[in-house]
């Protein structure tokens, strides 16, 4: 009984230590965004994810990004045009699956950036990634990430979508750009 109080305890003590860490860099939903842009039979068009939309998780152990954490509805992939929205929605089969997620954790930051160990999860799919287009920076306080990768559809399952005459080409390129703002440190924010 006392072995169980004393574990009780010092479980109690570590999960308050947890919560009362200050968060050390948060995501700037206004500052970030992610595009999907393709070619078709007729124009080259794109699509965008505003950041507000998007549910990002991520370890960032000093000024180096560990983990990320991508949770994306289907739904907030928007282009200037309903149609186009509505025929990509049925080619994702939305209702079906209506999120589209990626995690990584195995990032290279020195020489040429890049991701060594990503999944992606995508129409019931699941497909692990490396993403060699990366960028990170660091000013102003904040870290930037930006990356794009090349995206065959036809890997996930995805037949692409056809309005009338215009046929979506198989590949699409995925731009991100994410960025994480470092928290004010002084004791007025500081909770």
């Amino acid at each position: 009984m006392r072995n169980y109080l004393f574990i009780t305890m010092i479980s109690l003590f570590i999960q308050a230590q947890l919560v009362a860490k200050p968060l050390d860099w948060s995501i700037n939903a206004e500052s970030s965004q992610i595009e999907v842009t393709g070619t078709s039979t007729m124009h080259d068009w794109s699509m965008q994810v505003a950041g507000r939309e998007m549910t990002v998780e991520a370890v960032i152990e000093g000024n180096a990004l560990q983990k990320l954490r991508l949770e994306i509805p289907v739904k907030a992939i928007k282009s200037e045009h309903e149609l186009m929205n509505e025929k990509t929605y049925e080619a994702l089969e939305a209702g079906t699956y209506p999120k589209i997620v990626f995690e990584a954790s195995g990032f290279q930051t020195s020489q040429k950036p890049a991701i060594k160990n990503a999944v992606l999860h995508l129409h019931g799919k699941r497909k692990n990634l490396q993403i060699q287009e990366l960028n990170v920076q660091h000013q102003n306080n904040q870290l930037i990430l930006t990356g794009s990768y090349p995206l065959n559809m036809k890997d996930f399952a995805v037949d692409p979508p056809s309005v009338f005459f215009m046929t979506v080409g198989e590949t699409v390129q995925i731009n991100v750009r994410l960025v994480f703002a470092k928290a004010d440190e002084s004791p007025s924010t500081a909770k």
